[in-house]
C-alpha cells in the first residue's frame, strides 16, 4: 500500500493508473485497487440517494458531513457501528 499526496489523476486503465506531480512528472503505477480522495466540497449525492429508500438506515460519516481530517471519518464510522449495535 501507498499514499500518494500532491498528485493528479491522469488516467486509469485495466493495469492501473497515471499521475502527474506538480512539475509535470507523469508516473505510471500498476494497481488493481485504487483509492482517491481529492476535493474539499461534500459530495453528498450517494447518501442522498440512499435515504430516499426507507428500508435502509443511512448514516452520514467521513467527507460527506465537511472535509475533514481521515481521523474524523474513522471515528464517525465507529459512532455508526456502535448505532447498529
Amino acid at each position: 500500500m501507498a499514499l500518494m499526496l500532491g498528485k493528479r489523476l491522469e488516467s486509469v486503465s485495466d493495469q492501473g493508473i497515471t499521475v502527474t506531480d506538480r512539475f509535470g512528472i507523469r508516473t505510471a503505477i500498476t494497481a488493481d485497487t485504487v483509492v482517491l480522495a481529492a476535493g474539499f466540497r461534500p459530495n453528498r449525492d450517494l447518501i442522498d440517494s440512499l435515504r430516499k429508500d426507507p428500508k435502509l438506515q443511512v448514516f452520514d460519516v467521513g467527507d460527506c458531513v465537511r472535509p475533514r481530517k481521515i481521523f474524523d471519518a474513522i471515528h464517525d464510522g465507529h459512532l455508526a457501528a456502535k448505532l447498529l449495535g
